[in-house]
């Protein structure tokens, strides 16, 4: 017996799509934020682009810090995928001559300038220690970054592409750097930067989480008045090029003055 064309099931390319399939995903966030009593973990993901910063800048600028806050743990994330060890495509990996000699290139990557400095000026302005962990392939901004922490800590197999070298992950005061011709990028491994100082701890990279938890418990030993006054001695000393102890005599005679 015969049967209608109807009743025939449908070509494939004509099959309709089930109302239940999942929508286009949306671009993932670049910057995931988790805040506990003691702490405030900012976990940034590779490309770091001027957005991603300038979201930075905003979260640190309108946080109002608890009393009982020991630290704030600035992560680096590993890249989820890259190309030769740099993000392509990205303003923050865009350093090739054809992308610099265009003007929209050159406009990007003085917004990620731009960008990095007032996230840098935020940062320092954090009263509690900082916390910096990286992992995977590090670039030029993201060296930036972690020279504004106070601790850091470094899977084993982190590479840093810092320009200028060594010097571009040392821990340093806020200063005016726009406008300043880059210096070239050099590549640091994590073990060359522990052996230089430039790290305070080394970890297999399955441990990460569990060495920044240790780290975490050890600061939330600590009164967080005394360890706030201890990183604005650091910083104070580091902006006058004065020892650290000398900054903090400083600190307690403005704080015997301002009580007169």
């Amino acid at each position: 017996m015969s049967t209608s064309s109807s009743s025939e099931p449908p070509a494939p390319e004509d099959m309709p799509v089930p109302s239940s399939a999942p929508p286009s995903a949306a671009p993932a966030r670049r910057l995931q934020i988790q805040e506990s009593q003691h702490s405030l973990r900012l976990t940034l993901s590779p490309p770091l682009e001027a957005a991603t910063l300038a979201e930075l800048s905003h979260v640190l600028e309108n946080w109002n810090p608890p009393p009982t806050l020991c630290a704030l743990v600035l992560h680096l994330a590993p890249p989820a995928s890259a190309a030769n060890g740099l993000h392509t495509g990205s303003s923050e990996a865009s350093n090739t001559k054809s992308v610099h000699e265009t003007r929209q290139g050159r406009v990007r990557e003085r917004a990620l300038i731009v960008a990095q400095e007032r996230a840098l000026a935020a940062l320092h302005k954090v009263s509690a220690p900082i916390l910096g962990v990286a992992a995977g392939t590090v670039l030029p901004t993201g060296c930036a970054l972690l020279s504004a922490c106070d601790l850091l800590l470094a899977a084993e197999d982190t590479v840093f592409h810092a320009n200028g070298g060594a010097a571009a992950l040392a821990y340093r005061a806020p200063a005016p750097r726009l406008g300043a011709v880059a210096p070239p990028t050099e590549r640091l491994s994590a073990h060359q930067a522990y052996r230089q100082g430039l790290l305070t701890w080394l970890a297999p990279q399955e441990q990460i989480e569990a060495e920044t938890g240790r780290i975490l418990r050890l600061l939330q030993d600590k009164p967080p008045a005394a360890l706030a006054l201890a990183r604005r001695a650091v910083l104070l000393g580091l902006a006058h090029r004065s020892d650290p102890a000398q900054a903090l005599e400083q600190i307690g005679e403005q704080m015997l003055h301002a009580q007169h």
